[in-house]
Formats: structure tokens, sequence, C-alpha cells
């Protein structure tokens, strides 16, 4: 079955690019595009798209909700909102990955790298490509403050093995990836992250993710090997 895709950005051009670029690969195919965030929700719940292809600025008028609200319709499968920005977009970066947000690409990424983070979202793993990680990583350091510590004493309360979880998962693995990695059921592992989201008293795989960072649980950028497209997370 074809990745369906939504596309919201405010330029009639730039989606007609973005159009082009997934249209043309096998297996992905765009449903439906809106040029307001207000009106990206319900084209949503019509289309029941895996994948919402985003301009970051669109989190200027909205503030994340319609992110969230994407975020909590996919909490049980894969799949997310992957977020378009501009180099010195780090605010609106780390508001969307907090709002739950699963990719996370520049407009100048070459556009493989688009199709790549679109196959990826869609089975479950999260990307930041290295120009997005970078600054953002460098944010969320020079956010660490008592909140923060608070937050890393949270982690105390995982097992070891919600713990591993969250590493995998914070280095931007799948959950048939970790599945794999660890020789258990896909099923256990989001039990596990289930368990571990309400341990931590937080919405989405994106705020663990950003959790891992700002505590030192995971200092190097996501690297996932090449996900596996034909297998559900």
């Amino acid at each position: 079955m074809d990745i369906r895709v939504v596309l919201c950005d405010e330029q009639r051009l730039v989606r007609a690019g973005l159009r082009s670029i997934l249209d043309s690969e096998t297996g992905i195919t765009v449903v439906g595009e809106v040029d307001r965030i207000a009106d990206a929700m319900g084209m949503v719940r019509r289309l029941n798209p895996a994948v919402v292809v985003m301009d970051v600025n669109s989190l200027r008028y909205e503030g994340g909700t319609a992110v969230r609200e994407f975020a909590e319709m996919r909490s049980d499968q894969p799949g997310g909102v992957v977020v378009l920005a501009a180099a010195g977009d780090t605010d609106l970066v780390t508001q969307a990955l907090l709002a739950g947000a699963r990719g996370f690409l520049l407009k100048e990424d070459p556009a493989e790298q688009l199709v790549c983070a679109v196959r990826m979202v869609a089975v479950g793993a999260v990307v930041l490509t290295g120009s997005v990680t970078r600054p953002l990583l460098r944010r969320l350091a020079a956010e660490r403050d008592p909140v923060t510590d608070r937050e890393t004493c949270s982690l105390d309360r995982l097992t070891s093995r919600e713990l591993e979880i969250l590493r995998h998962i914070a280095q931007g693995y799948s959950t048939h990836q970790v599945a794999g990695l660890l020789f258990i059921s896909e099923t256990t592992v989001r039990s596990h992250i289930h368990h571990l989201l309400q341990k931590l008293e937080l919405r989405s795989r994106s705020q663990a993710i950003a959790l891992a960072y700002r505590s030192g649980l995971v200092a190097s950028p996501p690297c996932a090997p090449e996900a596996d497209s034909a297998r559900e997370p």
C-alpha cells in the first residue's frame, strides 16, 4: 500500500515542487494539499494520510496545535509530521519537536532526503538531518535548567529495558527495528514505549527524544539504518 501524504505550505509553487518530488517515487502518493494550517486537520481526518509534510512557519500561527493533534491521532500507529525549516528556525523546530513532529529537514536539503524522511516516518522512525540536528542539540543543551534537571531525575523511574528502548528511538530507530535489535516482539516494544511515556508524563515519542538529548542520555545525532518500508513498526 502506498504511503499517503498531505502537504501544507502557503506557497503554491513550493507545494507543486514537493508534490512532483514525492509523486515521482514508487510507493508514495500525495493525496491532498492545503495552504493554511487551519485547513490541514480537516483534510487529515478526511483522507487519513500516514505523513503530513508541513512548512515550519505554519507553527507561527497556531503554536503547534495541529502537529500535536496529528501526533495524538497517530500515537498507536506509524506515521507523523515531517517539518521543513529554513536555517535559523531552531526555535520553531524545537517547538515542533516538543509538539510531536517526527521528521525535520532544511528546505535546502536534497530532494532524496525528503523522500527518505517520508518513508522512514511512515514506518515509525524519527528523522533529523545533520543540518537540523546540530543547531537543535545546541539549543536543547542551552536549555538545561532546573526543569531539565527534574526531567533527568524522572528517568530514574524507567526500567533498564525502557531506558534501552528510549535510547534506540532517540537514535531514530523504528519500532520494527528496535524489536529486531532486542529480539522481542513489536507489540512488546510498543508496550514499553507506552509505559515509559506514562512514567515520564509525556504525550509523544518526540517529547521523549527531546528529553533523551536534553538529559544527556543520548549524546550523538540520530543515525538509524535504512528503514524497511515494507514492514509496519
